[in-house]
């Protein structure tokens, strides 16, 4: 049986919790997170440290994977968005 990162869709979701990664045990502060209450002052230096690094992780690797994009991205953008004055043609949209 095949198995994600996140576990397998066809087991039950108590097995799925255990295979799951766990980046910091908030299970302390799960009614205030359901409530969406900011937790943020009670958050352990370690809690917050592992939340934040894991955030930066993602993030480094959005950019890794965009920046690869970027000059794709920039030679789209010289070719379609240039500003034209509506006056400059002799073609009017007439709406």
């Amino acid at each position: 049986m095949a198995t994600s990162y996140f576990g397998d869709y066809r087991s039950s979701a108590s097995e799925q919790l255990e295979s799951t990664r766990q980046i910091a045990d908030l299970s302390e502060h799960a009614q205030a997170l359901e409530a969406n209450i900011d937790i943020s002052d009670l958050l352990t230096d370690e809690q917050e440290r592992k939340i934040v690094q894991y955030v930066k992780s993602c993030a480094e690797m959005s950019y890794a994977k965009i920046s690869q994009r970027y000059d794709a991205w920039l030679e789209a953008d010289r070719a379609h968005d240039v500003y034209t004055p509506p006056d400059s043609t002799e073609f009017r949209e007439k709406a």
